[in-house]
């Protein structure tokens, strides 16, 4: 029977395809009988993966006894504490003794009651232990399944993956597998994963509430990334219905890619520089810059080096990433961002502590600066590999000025190791930060004075101004671009880099936006937009459509106003420039 689902428009485009479905924290867990001649062995083998993830433990918390002392060390006795637990481990044995069934289902089983029974406790502290049970069963089933074995081997091309929501490592995984799409229950425009589908071009629709519970692994998909409508086995009239919007949406992108080339310079002869935001950099990174106009790269997206790797990344793989980023490139520049970890984005091997509010936590230059060698490694990989191409330094959520000077000391002291090896880099390497905190906003004359570049990163500077989570889809209705109190403190840190004779560019949704592209040019000189790579020609072809003397003065009216209507209603009244390619 066909039916159709709402979830929040998250990426562009039409797919159609098989479902495959990622279950939770254990993955695709099923339960399957065993015969009574293996039950022993089956217990034999739970009993192994959890000594596999004792001593898994046990060489995590000696490294981060190394590298941050005894703080926190509790969070890892926890853990190995409950792999000791009789409620836990006994249990399982004894659902796969009774059930005649596979470890991981018991396991599953065990691990949902008593994460159950921890929920309804009335003491806070208790409450606590949930997660700490199930990311010890989620560590068990790695073991139990193998860490080799990929549950996204064998995926076909096509398929529509739909979970409870996708991890930066997941995401990674699957990148050049050539997936139809994405549907999530959980997120928000801005979340990692619609970022991800951005970027590799595939339609999303995320924040679909209860989807796993409505969908079986033999249906058939279509989902609308651009209405975020998802058709379940859809009926002969709704798939030619599709089908249609599908071809149509493939002559846009063949028109798209037909765009002239050459630099985006608006009618009043401003020129903006149009950069693609990166995770990876695979074998079709060269094809996506000549497809979409890419000038640079705007924003690499460092983490991926760290969740891929098993053990924390030396300089010399830093090095050869980088490397392969800038000779790829072929002399356009590229901006490196040092890792942003924390929040949506975790590895194993790196220690950090639970928070309850990671958003808010130790992440991004906070934990960069907690631990300098692993920091001084990165710097120093960026650093050798900036003899080979043009290669820009940013520093992500920088809220106060002695963030960057320990930065900025750190990273005189790793040049002055590699003037001692006489190793070759960019002695005037660019050295810029990320404004994506209110406190930075308000205080960007000043740090202006400390680096050479801005980068105005919108999501996460709405996600703070606003304090909505923008990975929480309930809050949806707060990503609001166009407050006022955005806008202001966007205006403020454009103003003050030109002031500074310093760059300033646009990272974000915002920057794929054509219509607030040209707000944005009316608050003054910007000289870069870094957005996904998709958004380019349409932005291209807006910005030499546009007169930005025209929008210095819907700008400054903006700015009077105080609702995000009222400036919306100004905008699309201001904005007449409609491109070709969505006709």
């Amino acid at each position: 029977m066909s039916s159709l689902i709402k979830g929040i428009a998250a990426s562009p485009g039409i797919a159609i395809g098989k479902v495959f479905i990622i279950e939770g924290q254990f993955g695709s867990v099923v339960k399957q009988h065993i015969d009574d001649s293996l039950i022993d062995d089956e217990v034999e083998r739970f009993k192994e993966a959890v000594s596999e993830t004792k001593e898994e433990l046990r060489d995590i918390r000696d490294n981060a006894l190394k590298e941050t002392g005894f703080e926190h060390i509790y969070v890892l006795d926890t853990h190995l504490m409950i792999l000791e637990d009789k409620a836990l481990i006994h249990d399982t044995i004894n659902i796969i003794l009774e059930e005649c069934c596979n470890a991981e289902w018991a396991l599953r089983s065990s691990v949902l009651k008593l994460s159950n029974m921890f929920k309804n406790m009335d003491n806070d502290y208790f409450k606590l232990r949930k997660n700490d049970i199930e990311q010890v069963g989620t560590k068990i089933t790695k073991h139990l399944i193998g860490h080799n074995i990929d549950i996204f081997d064998g995926l076909e091309p096509g398929v529509i993956i739909v979970a409870h929501d996708l991890s930066p490592a997941e995401t990674i995984k699957i990148k050049n597998k050539k997936i139809g799409g994405f549907v999530t229950e959980v997120g928000g425009k801005t979340s990692h994963t619609s970022i991800f589908a951005m970027s590799l071009g595939v339609p999303a629709i995320v924040g679909c509430k209860g989807i796993l519970e409505t969908i079986d692994a033999s249906d058939r998909l279509i989902i609308d990334g651009l209405e975020g409508t998802i058709c379940i086995n859809p009926i002969p009239q709704q798939f030619d219905l599709y089908l249609r919007k599908q071809q149509r949406e493939k002559y846009k992108l063949e028109k798209l890619q037909k765009q002239p080339i050459g630099p985006a310079i608006s009618k009043d002869n401003k020129n903006i520089c149009l950069y693609a935001n990166i995770e990876t950099v695979d074998d079709d990174l060269e094809k996506t810059i000549s497809m979409y106009g890419v000038e640079g790269i705007g924003l690499f997206r460092t983490e991926g080096i760290y969740i891929e790797a098993s053990e924390m990344p030396s300089d010399e793989t830093h090095f050869e990433k980088y490397k392969k980023l800038v000779t790829t490139l072929n002399g356009k520049p590229a901006i490196i961002r040092t890792l942003d970890i924390g929040g949506d984005k975790l590895c194993d091997f790196l220690f950090m502590e639970e928070e309850s509010n990671p958003a808010l936590g130790q992440r991004a230059i906070r934990y960069s600066l907690a631990h300098p060698e692993l920091f001084r490694a990165q710097l120093k990989g960026i650093l050798r590999a900036s003899a080979f191409g043009e290669i820009k330094i940013m520093f992500p959520m920088i809220s106060h000025i002695s963030e960057i000077k320990e930065a900025k000391r750190i990273l005189e002291s790793v040049k002055k190791g590699l003037d001692a090896e006489r190793v070759n880099y960019d002695k005037n390497i660019k050295i810029g930060i990320m404004i994506e905190t209110p406190a930075a906003a308000l205080i960007t004359s000043s740090l202006a004075k400390e680096v050479d570049f801005f980068s105005i990163g919108t999501n996460d500077l709405i996600q703070y101004v606003m304090a909505a989570d923008r990975n929480n889809d309930l809050l949806s209705d707060l990503y609001q671009p166009l407050h006022p109190a955005v806008l202001k403190l966007i205006h403020l840190t454009i103003q003050a880099a030109n002031k500074n004779n310093i760059d300033v560019g646009i990272c974000g949704e915002m920057g794929g936006d054509p219509m607030l592209v040209a707000l944005l040019m009316g608050f003054g000189k910007i000289t870069s937009i870094s957005t996904e790579p998709i958004n380019i020609p349409v932005i291209k072809e807006s910005v030499r459509n546009i007169d930005t003397r025209d929008f210095k003065i819907v700008a400054e009216k903006s700015l009077e106003l105080d609702s995000e209507e009222k400036v919306e209603k100004l905008l699309k009244e201001s904005y007449k420039f409609k491109s070709d390619l969505f006709n």
